[in-house]
C-alpha cells in the first residue's frame, strides 16, 4: 500500500491482488510440503518392500535377452 493510502485509510486498488498473490504462494507451500512428505513416504515405502531392487533384477533379465 502507498503511504497516502495508509494516511487517508483508502485501500489500494492493487492491495487485493497483493493479498490474493500472497494466499496462493502460502497454498502452493503447502501443497508442496505435502508433495515432498508423500515423495519421502513413497521412497520409504520402495525401500522397505524391496521393490527397487526388484524393479532393477527385472529390467535386467529383459535387457539381457
Amino acid at each position: 500500500m502507498k503511504w497516502r493510502d495508509l494516511k487517508w485509510g483508502k485501500p489500494s486498488p492493487d492491495a487485493t491482488g497483493v493479498e490474493e498473490a500472497l494466499v496462493r504462494r502460502d497454498e502452493a507451500q503447502v501443497r508442496l510440503e505435502q508433495a515432498t512428505e508423500m515423495e519421502r513416504r513413497a521412497e520409504m515405502l520402495i525401500e522397505a518392500n524391496g521393490f527397487a531392487e526388484a524393479f532393477e533384477r527385472t529390467m535386467r533379465r529383459r535387457l539381457a535377452r
